[in-house]
């Protein structure tokens, strides 16, 4: 999840909000590092650590040792790592030994996730790193066939598993510097093609990031991880 640049933020409200109100849950949170210095691959072997099919493998083997998939799943992504997500999930239903993880996964909750691709892949290297991490971006192109190939085998994973599927989409452009504003994931590229799509006026580094418990974005979110729950407890 990025951090947003408002200062009045909360610091983690999957951890001060979400534990709070579903004292069930366990929540597990996934980084990767974005600086600069660390994107700048040095060799081959750096490259390929650093792909999309290379970060499923190696998380799927860390969620599996911690059990995730034993009790129901519920996804919550931002930007890139609801490719990240929808490229597991895919992986994880070739493997019969994840075939628990995907029984189990009940929702995908999705933030101005790139589908379809961003404009933002065809600008210089520093300025679409700045919201991008390494992994994959000339794939990001908008309609690129990695994209196109990975959504639509998704699309028929997600409707063989009935997952339930929330997409929320930007609506306020980013400022990347002082002279440069971006919508960066276009409601077009926002929208999966299953579920709900819900536009909001923030910006894409703020979408992941609700500015008070009462406000839209917390409460859709707290009411769509309850329904896909179903009164259950989940990893």
């Amino acid at each position: 999840m990025v951090e947003g640049v408002r200062e009045d933020y909360t610091e983690c409200w999957p951890k001060s909000w979400l534990a709070a109100d579903c004292p069930n849950l366990r929540i597990l949170s996934v980084e990767y590092d974005t600086h600069l210095s660390d994107w700048k691959a040095k060799c081959p072997a750096e490259n390929q650590r650093k792909s999309l099919a290379y970060r499923s493998q190696e998380l799927l083997r860390k969620l599996k040792d911690a059990g995730v998939g034993e009790r129901p799943v519920v996804w919550v992504a931002h930007s890139m790592g609801g490719l990240l997500v929808k490229k597991m999930l895919l992986d994880a239903s070739k493997d019969p030994d994840l075939s628990p993880l995907i029984k189990n996964t009940k929702g995908i909750l999705f933030y101005s996730v790139p589908h379809h691709g961003t404009f933002m892949a065809g600008y210089s290297v520093n300025v679409r790193y700045l919201l991008f991490p390494s992994i994959e971006v000339k794939e990001l192109c908008r309609d690129s066939p990695a994209l196109r190939d990975l959504n639509e085998k998704f699309l028929n994973i997600t409707m063989e598993q009935e997952f339930k599927v929330l997409s929320f989409a930007e609506t306020l452009p980013t400022s990347i510097g002082p002279m440069l504003k971006i919508l960066v994931v276009p409601s077009q590229s926002a929208d999966l093609g299953i579920g709900d799509l819900i536009q909001v006026d923030v910006d894409h580094l703020n979408i992941c990031k609700p500015e008070k418990k009462d406000s839209f974005l917390y409460k859709r979110t707290l009411q769509f991880i309850q329904d896909a729950l179903g009164g259950q407890s989940i990893k």
